[in-house]
């Protein structure tokens, strides 16, 4: 979809909304120190990629358990998996490359790793 689409104004407009919720010193932590907030209970959520999912595992936290999960749609467009294709003269293997990225941005393959 275009990104100046109404589903992506949309979008952002429900992440702006979400941001007045932050705490004031979100822009001095990392992503993991704001992830540990959460698993103290000093916030209430964290907007977050699936990256923090090891964090919860490694703290031995158990998935719907101790903690769960939403899907985010404002997430996916400020922080979409992004994969590019050479197209230089000469790129190798590049029907190989495109195949690869059709597998990538499948829907099978974004539910598989996004879980």
């Amino acid at each position: 979809m275009a990104f100046d689409s109404a589903e992506v104004k949309e979008a952002m407009t429900a992440y702006g909304h979400m941001l007045d919720y932050q705490n004031e010193d979100h822009s001095a932590l990392s992503w993991d120190q704001a992830v540990k907030k959460l698993m103290e209970g000093s916030c209430v959520f964290s907007s977050m990629g699936d990256w923090a999912y090891g964090e919860f595992v490694n703290a031995k936290l158990k998935d719907n358990v101790d903690f769960g999960w939403v899907s985010h749609p404002a997430l996916r467009v400020l922080h979409g998996r992004g994969r590019r294709l050479s197209t230089g003269q000469g790129a190798p293997h590049e029907v190989a490359a495109r195949n690869w990225l059709r597998v990538l941005g499948s829907k099978e393959a974004q539910e598989a790793f996004n879980r």
